[in-house]
């Protein structure tokens, strides 16, 4: 019986020695990556490698345990430091966006003052559309225009009627010349009758 026991705990032992051999072969062989600084993924990988088998359960050297808990708090901490600064640079980012969105609501409504500016025209102290502008100017220039024909009309119309009335006024003066030289020549005519007749009278 003690024999048996024997045997097997010669045979565990020379099991777990050849094992070890078999870990410290593969150690050798594989790329250490706690030496080269390699990341948490190759760590744990290089651990589950180099462990020692024993039913279904891995063997872990305590240094090697610590060293990668160590690894990943350091690797917890950086994320922590790195989302940190992240958070930061987010929100610096978000005060120059909202900066730059004032300053580009600024930049546009000084845009539409200039715009606003440049497309009207101040006139006796009012502000006027220049486009308003141009519409009254135009049809202030067509009333003038219009009035200007219509005036011009009638100085023409009249300037007709003044020579009309001019020529009549000739002829009238030209008929009245002549009835002036036959009422002349008839006063004459009966002058002479009438001393005729106080001569003959006399006589």
């Amino acid at each position: 019986m003690r024999q048996k026991v024997f045997y097997k705990l010669f045979l565990l032992a020379v099991i777990s020695f050849s094992m070890n051999s078999q870990a410290q072969d593969r150690k050798i062989k594989l790329e250490n990556p706690f030496e080269n600084q390699g990341d948490l993924n190759s760590q744990f990988d290089y651990l589950l490698k180099t462990s020692t088998s024993y039913n279904n359960y891995k063997i872990v050297l305590k240094d090697t345990y610590l060293r990668i808990q160590k690894n990943v708090q350091d690797s917890v901490f950086n994320y922590k430091d790195q989302t940190f600064l992240l958070k930061k640079e987010v929100k610096q980012l978000q005060t120059s966006t909202t900066l730059l969105q004032e300053q580009a609501e600024q930049l546009q409504n000084e845009l539409n003052t200039s715009e606003a500016e440049k497309n009207s025209i101040t006139i006796i102290g009012m502000r006027m559309q220049k486009s308003l502008y141009n519409l009254t100017l135009i049809a202030s220039l067509l009333v003038l225009f219009s009035a200007t024909l219509f005036f011009i009309y009638k100085y023409r119309n009249s300037n007709r009627l003044t020579q009309a009335a001019n020529k009549s006024l000739s002829e009238t003066q030209l008929e009245f010349s002549s009835y002036q030289k036959n009422a002349l020549k008839r006063q004459q005519e009966l002058n002479r009758k009438l001393q005729d007749e106080i001569l003959k009278k006399k006589n």
